[in-house]
């Protein structure tokens, strides 16, 4: 059965091909003016229409199409498009991407880029102790899985022994972020490329969450065989460039028949009945060519509340805690006041400025988080009065704490979200802290509007 949720993109097809017809004058002013029409085609055209925050996304190649959002999607994909600034350090802005590698930075990025044929290797002159790489999603999202392939049998090894952590981005009591290890391959490893490690949740979680709450992919080397990758004849060594011919060891055979490991000078000055063999092998070429981080979906608030266009005044307590609670960071918190029932105020409300189809919406907290919370949703339909029609779920109680809780419900348009801390205890002193209002669903965005900048006919034309 096709869906609204399916429609949408055939939708936005038609709107951009009534809007194509009206356009002009110069690539950079959104269009360019033909003879008989008006064209655009690029990136950069599309860039200047302007249209709710979030609901498109432009390629490179110039097509654009509507927002959509996916149950499933590898997160580290589009890393590199998410910057920040940590709630202490306003002024230096943080890049996703590769964000530390013990060596060989430059082609860390390989990681995450798509392509299996490219890869990441540690320098083999390195310490064993900087044969790490760390990836950092540029947002704070719920991760099920983390996928690692490394170069097929020709191109070179898997790493030998490797750990796979992941972290929140939480820095702790030395201000360094805290990791856990989801995944641990300790026996050596010479064949198996490609490797799956489910991520179960690393908290306290209600019964029905999956995935943990994840910022920060980190992938330790542990153990190397170095120039003894493997084993070969004199004849295949002598093939090998350069590069690649690993360890010759010279060994002494005793009366008993053991073989002893000796220097070649060593080899060469025994007599012939005490010479033992000789072995050739092949460099070790750790290469690792794919990190595929699995996310639960894209927190559209994230999405849409990053590229809200602000209003010049903007600014005051309301508006910094709008900033953390949607910035993407689980890092960044804040208490939340008690709603104030008598005169409505104290709830958060976010705007996604256009209709999305969601299941779920996550509260995130490091530490006390409400323990008692409602939310409403309204997909922006008004009742005579002229007030919004509020779906509204029922108060819910988190007297375990627990730091990521959820409202799932059918899937349905959503465009206004909010969110009420409420009193528990009556007691002045009682906190509730948030970090991380996420929203999640599955489909195209319901409706897009997209604007073009004022067309220049210059002179009656027939289009």
């Amino acid at each position: 059965m096709v869906t609204d949720r399916h429609r949408s993109q055939a939708l936005l097809a038609v709107l951009l091909f009534s809007w194509a017809c009206p356009v002009a004058s110069q690539p950079e002013d959104g269009y360019t003016l033909r003879s008989n029409r008006v064209t655009v085609s690029s990136a950069s055209q599309w860039e200047t229409w302007t249209t709710q925050p979030g609901v498109r996304v432009i390629d490179d190649d110039g097509t654009v199409r509507p927002r959509q959002l996916v149950d499933q999607f590898n997160a580290a994909m589009n890393a590199t498009a998410f910057s920040y600034s940590l709630l202490q350090e306003q002024d230096i802005v943080h890049q996703g991407g590769i964000s530390a590698a013990g060596t060989n930075r430059d082609s860390a990025l390989y990681l995450i880029d798509g392509d299996s044929t490219t890869y990441w290797e540690p320098d083999r002159d390195a310490s064993i102790d900087d044969w790490f790489v760390e990836v950092d999603l540029g947002r704070s999202l719920i991760i099920s899985r983390i996928d690692l392939r490394f170069v097929g049998e020709s191109e070179g090894d898997p790493f030998l022994r490797f750990r796979v952590l992941i972290s929140d981005g939480l820095p702790n009591f030395e201000k360094e972020k805290t990791f856990s290890r989801v995944g641990l391959i300790n026996r050596p490893n010479k064949d198996q490329r490609t490797f799956s490690f489910d991520i179960d949740p690393q908290r306290p979680v209600p019964a029905g969450i999956e995935g943990e709450i994840a910022q920060f992919i980190r992938i330790d080397v542990l153990d190397t065989d170095g120039p003894r990758a493997q084993e070969v004849s004199l004849a295949q060594y002598e093939l090998l460039p350069e590069e690649q011919r690993g360890a010759v060891d010279y060994f002494r055979t005793t009366a008993s028949g053991r073989e002893l490991l000796v220097a070649r000078e060593v080899w060469e000055g025994l007599p012939e009945d005490l010479r033992g063999p000789i072995r050739w092998y092949r460099h070790e070429r750790p290469r690792l060519a794919e990190v595929k981080v699995i996310a639960l979906g894209e927190n559209v608030i994230g999405v849409t509340q990053r590229a809200v266009v602000r209003d010049a005044d903007a600014g005051g307590f309301d508006f910094f805690l709008f900033q953390i609670f949607s910035d993407g960071l689980y890092s960044s918190w804040f208490p939340v006041q008690p709603y104030d029932e008598l005169r409505d105020r104290n709830q958060v409300a976010i705007d996604l400025r256009a209709r999305y189809w969601l299941n779920r919406i996550k509260l995130l907290a490091p530490q006390s988080p409400p323990q008692v919370y409602q939310i409403r949703i309204s997909d922006g339909a008004l009742d005579p009065s002229g007030d919004l029609v509020w779906t509204t779920f029922p108060e819910r109680r988190n007297r375990s704490e627990h730091q990521h809780v959820e409202e799932a419900f059918p899937t349905q348009k959503v465009q206004y979200i909010e969110v009420r801390r409420l009193g528990f205890s009556g007691v002045e002193q009682e906190v509730g802290n948030l970090s991380e209002i996420q929203a999640y669903g599955e489909g195209f965005v319901s409706n897009v509007e997209m604007i073009s900048p004022f067309i220049r006919l210059g002179k009656q034309r027939m289009m």
